[in-house]
């Protein structure tokens, strides 16, 4: 019988399919996984991610939404985490965010195994709420397994929470890809070019504000057979001066790879900032399987891929790339066999399988228990 796992995620199962859907899925390939997913009021953002494993709406979070609105929602979602865990039982709860955290009586964070799987610095957020400090500082110090997915996050957390000595608990584990079936793979490889007049270059994900959309805009009005394309959610657009640029909004995943050949580019093109020093970029390992040239901003997390994308520092750099792209030029950096060995070695598939070892070394560890 598989060990039980409660999953409590801080975002709608329907947003852009990230590393909490797909590490739930993964996950319930070892253990009996139910999910609980914090329902979004913002339904013209979201898609619909079709999974068969167990999962269920919490009440929206209410975070910054007033005293009294939040204490209605911290109290409706505490009872339906708390039932869940009488009735269910499980031996783990997965956390993926501080804010989850709060709903937990503190009898069950005694009695449980609480890992919280940190996928990004919570704290540098645009909508950080005060709170948010206090409870990750809790959460890390109750759980028994922290998951980080960049190198970056676990200096940041040992540096933010240096009082804890959290040496021993913290992992790293990264980001990735999902399943690369056969079909997808023969699709890379015969990839061809846009029949486009113009040259598609295209962003995909969440839309927000650590993109350079002003030296995007700048670019674009300089190239002007280059053509924009961000899919993903978004509040609120930049307008572009350039003309050359359209907004696609949220697509399923899986639609991004029905037709390879409307992608000739792909890119990342991000402001730093410590947001972003802590990303190990899901996107990256997706663009991969396009087999079309891949252009992201350079820092110390995203290294790894330098062999197969183009990684540029400044705005000189940037421009030396599009005019690559603009002339047709810019190819794929590394060979696609290449490419897919890196990325059939960073399979969802094989995080959770990292993790279910990782799990079992600390019960052993711990001569069976947490």
């Amino acid at each position: 019988m598989k060990t039980k796992m409660l999953y409590l995620m801080h975002v709608d199962w329907n947003w852009i399919k990230q590393r909490p859907q797909f590490l739930a899925n993964e996950l319930d390939k070892f253990y009996n996984v139910k999910v609980l997913y914090s329902w979004s009021f913002k339904r013209s953002n979201l898609t619909h991610n079709k999974d068969n494993i167990d999962k269920k709406p919490m009440f929206p979070s209410l975070f910054g939404k007033g005293k009294f609105l939040n204490l209605i929602a911290t109290l409706i979602n505490s009872i339906i985490v708390n039932t869940k865990i009488t009735l269910f039982n499980p031996e783990y709860i997965w956390i993926t965010h501080p804010k989850m955290y709060k709903y937990i009586s503190e009898e069950n964070k005694k009695k449980k195994s609480l890992i919280y799987d940190c996928m990004d610095d919570v704290l540098g957020f645009d909508d950080f709420q005060d709170s948010f400090k206090e409870l990750e500082e809790q959460l890390v110090k109750d759980s028994k397994v922290v998951l980080c997915s960049s190198q970056n996050l676990i200096d940041t957390l040992n540096k933010r929470y240096n009082n804890l000595n959290i040496d021993e608990k913290v992992y790293l584990m990264r980001n990735g890809i999902g399943n690369l079936s056969d079909s997808l793979i023969a699709k890379g490889k015969n990839a061809n070019k846009s029949m486009s007049s113009h040259i598609n270059l295209y962003y995909i994900g969440t839309v927000e504000s650590w993109i350079d959309f002003k030296l995007l805009d700048k670019l674009l009005r300089k190239y002007r057979n280059i053509h924009l394309h961000i899919v993903g959610p978004y509040r609120s657009k930049y307008e572009f001066e350039s003309t050359n640029c359209t907004y696609h909004g949220a697509k399923k995943h899986a639609e991004l790879f029905e037709d390879f050949s409307i992608y000739d580019a792909l890119i990342m093109p991000f402001k730093l900032n410590e947001l972003i020093l802590s990303v190990d970029p899901v996107k990256l390992y997706e663009y991969l399987i396009f087999n079309k040239p891949v252009i992201s901003i350079s820092y110390k997390e995203v290294d790894r891929f330098k062999e197969y994308i183009y990684l540029y520092n400044n705005e000189d750099e940037l421009d030396n790339i599009f005019k690559e792209l603009s002339c047709g030029a810019l190819k794929p950096k590394s060979e696609y066999e290449k490419s897919i060995q890196f990325l059939e070695k960073n399979t969802w598939s094989v995080r959770a399988e990292e993790i279910n070892n990782l799990l079992l070394g600390v019960r052993s560890t711990n001569n069976g228990s947490f």
